[in-house]
């Protein structure tokens, strides 16, 4: 089945269960494609979602893990790399001095707050022209964010 054929004709309405599908592989590719662009990315998916949510204040690595859906000790070793790497910092939380906060640092700050219509850096235009990157996906990557 091809996405051509599940397209409606000029003047008719696609139906709920054909753009679902339509929708569905339109997803996919996507996601394949962001995969293999950030594979060589120093920044992988997990820790750029973090930065992202930082981008609103300082948070508590509780709030992070919830904000993710993962235990404590996996968030701890994101925050790690984030912070060895340089673009997140630990400070002292105000009120409750059993916790602490995790916060961008001016390093990322700049990049973040950019306006949505920016492409980020590195962005390829001629995504399907590119080569294919043979480094593999962990090189140019600190040793704490290899699996």
């Amino acid at each position: 089945m091809n996405v051509e054929s599940l397209s409606a004709g000029p003047g008719e309405a696609l139906r709920p269960d054909v753009l679902a599908v339509e929708l569905r592989i339109a997803v996919m590719r996507t996601s394949r494609r962001l995969r293999t662009e950030a594979s060589g990315d120093i920044i992988p998916p997990g820790q750029y979602a973090v930065l992202a949510y930082l981008t609103d204040g300082p948070r508590t690595l509780r709030e992070l893990a919830e904000r993710e859906q993962v235990q404590a000790p996996s968030m701890t070793r994101i925050v790690n790399c984030l912070v060895e790497q340089g673009f997140a910092a630990r400070e002292p939380h105000p009120e409750d001095g059993r916790q602490i906060l995790v916060r961008l640092t001016p390093r990322v700050l700049p990049s973040s707050r950019r306006p949505a219509t920016t492409a980020p850096p590195g962005w390829r235009s001629g995504w399907a022209s590119s080569p294919r990157r043979t480094a593999g996906p962990w090189a140019g990557r600190p040793a704490c964010c290899r699996r």
